[in-house]
């Protein structure tokens, strides 16, 4: 017997999220409404693929994270269509007794919106680096930011400027600062200037080192057009922790690694928005919890000396702000 509730629920809220996601006709990709990464019963990947194996023709599960629901490849509508009418509606042993509720889904989706796991390839001007500093580098730098309680305390973190610093009202540029970059940090700037994508860079002149206590994180922005120049430098320390990067309906998730770099130029420094959950673990893709420790940052950048942009990306751009007060002085 089916559980006291809408069996349809899981379809309507998918259907109103999502665009163009189902199919009313049968095809090779079926959608399990109600298993997926996301809300409560999520079920890890592993598991899933378990139970699946065993049916004809099927070729792979897509799960994405964040998601409450999956996508299953099979390698014809008619085996879809079998699995369809074997499982829909019934409780699956191997899966806690969840009801699986199935959809046919329009395989197209795949190709335009958020449906894999981990992959930011499709984010033009995104560039992404494991281990690009040692952990010699990462105990230095570590060790130099032990003093974090006298640092400025922005919502849930602590930080520190070189260069120049920020002003998080006016989530713009402050004032340029005497001191300049710790001399840890030069080599890691020698060997990112050295890359293809550092020789795209300007010089960066401002570096914010950010502590994260456990838990802490960043809502989605992106990082003001018309204080800063076109790169971006992240590098994680001492914590594994997820980002998230969105535009428009697009979503992506980045597994950052401690002691990775990450770079955003062009689309992804402009056009994408970029966030870190406030939570105290991360589900990876591999179904495997990561708890997080405590977190350091750096953030590099490059100070515009003037405040203009003439970016393709008018939502996300400040500059109209800068006009508008312009205007009033």
């Amino acid at each position: 017997m089916l559980p006291s509730q809408d069996i349809n629920l899981p379809y309507k809220t998918i259907k109103k999220r999502e665009q163009n996601i189902f199919s009313q006709e049968p095809t090779p990709l079926i959608c399990l409404t109600n298993v997926g990464f996301g809300g409560l019963g999520g079920v890890p990947q592993p598991i899933v693929e378990a139970f699946l194996e065993k049916y004809e023709g099927y070729i792979k599960v897509i799960m994405t994270l964040g998601k409450p629901f999956c996508f299953v490849w099979f390698s014809s509508a008619e085996y879809a269509t079998a699995f369809k009418n074997t499982l829909d509606y019934k409780p699956s042993p191997e899966l806690s007794n969840k009801h699986l509720f199935i959809e046919f889904a329009n395989p197209e989706i795949l190709q335009t919106s958020n449906f894999s796991t981990n992959d930011v390839a499709d984010v033009p001007g995104l560039t992404y680096i494991d281990d690009f500093i040692t952990e010699e580098e990462e105990a230095t730098i570590l060790e130099n930011a032990q003093n974090f309680s006298s640092w400025e305390v922005v919502k849930n973190r602590f930080v520190k400027h070189y260069g120049w610093t920020y002003d998080y009202k006016k989530f713009h540029a402050g004032l340029q600062l005497e001191q300049g970059f710790p001399s840890y940090i030069n080599p890691i700037l020698d060997r990112f200037y050295a890359l293809p994508v550092g020789k795209l860079s300007p010089k960066l002149n401002q570096l914010t080192i950010s502590h994260y206590p456990i838990g802490a994180g960043i809502p989605p922005h992106c990082d003001s057009h018309t204080a800063f120049y076109d790169t971006i430098l992240l590098v994680s320390l001492a914590s594994s922790v997820l980002m998230e990067f969105r535009s428009g309906s697009k979503m992506r998730i980045l597994h950052l690694r401690r002691r990775s770099l990450t770079v955003l130029q062009r689309d992804a420094r402009y056009g994408w928005e970029h966030a870190i959950r406030l939570r105290k673990s991360d589900l990876l893709p591999s179904g495997e919890l990561l708890e997080r420790q405590v977190r350091v940052s750096l953030t590099l950048r490059r100070i515009q000396e003037s405040p203009n942009c003439n970016c393709s990306f008018p939502n996300l751009c400040d500059r109209n702000k800068i006009i508008s007060s312009q205007d009033k002085a």
